[in-house]
Order: C-alpha cells, then sequence, then structure tokens
C-alpha cells in the first residue's frame, strides 16, 4: 500500500490489517518499487496523487510491467478527468476518496477472488 501521509498510511495500514490482509507499506514511489521487487504482492493500493514527481499512475504501470497479473487499486480524493482513462490503461479499479470500510473490504475482496494466476 503506497500513501505519502503518514497518519493516512497508518490508518489505512490498521484498517488493512483489522481485514485480515498482510500489508506492506510504503510512503513513495520508489519505496513501493523497491518493495514490489523483493516481494510478491497479489494487489498494490495506491493513492493517485502523491509528492514529487511521480504518482500512483505511474506507479501503477511499473507495477503492471512487473507482474501483469497483480491487481491494482488507486484511491484518488480528487475526481479529475485523468481517472477513468488511467482505470481502464493501469488499474482494476478506483476508489474515491473519503470510502468506507465496507467499500474498501468488497472491493479488495472482490478483486482477489477474481485474479488471473
Amino acid at each position: 500500500m503506497t500513501e505519502d501521509t503518514d497518519n493516512l498510511r497508518a490508518m489505512l495500514a490498521e484498517m488493512l490489517v483489522g481485514l485480515g490482509y498482510k500489508v506492506l507499506q510504503a510512503a513513495s514511489v520508489s519505496a513501493a518499487l523497491a518493495v514490489l521487487a523483493d516481494q510478491k504482492v497479489d494487489l498494490l493500493l495506491s493513492d493517485v496523487v502523491m509528492g514529487g514527481q511521480t504518482g500512483g499512475i505511474e506507479l501503477a504501470r511499473a507495477a503492471r510491467a512487473i507482474d501483469p497479473n497483480m491487481r491494482i487499486v488507486l484511491m484518488s480524493g480528487y475526481m479529475e478527468h485523468f481517472l477513468p482513462r488511467a482505470h481502464s490503461e493501469v488499474c482494476d479499479a478506483i476508489l474515491m476518496k473519503p470510502y468506507r470500510r465496507h467499500e474498501l473490504a468488497s472491493r479488495l475482496r472482490e478483486l482477489l477472488d477474481t485474479r488471473v494466476s
């Protein structure tokens, strides 16, 4: 899970652990790419807008190149024009912030249950 805001990352990690997931955390695209290079990851959950020049869409593209079968969910608090295009190009789902715990839980479960092996 990649989120550049510390308190949001901690809260999301706690929520995911509470849902029964093993969570690997990254505060930046470069940290996330280091994790993906070193670990098998079934699902990448990333914020779209992060500090620095790269963000969630670039991370999703790189993650897809690493593992074409990895499920990718992008999160955003901004309803920008590029999100629908990004969805079809680089990710399996978009969660608009704020979202509720049950929305996150059902979306992740659905994607993991339909994962291509």
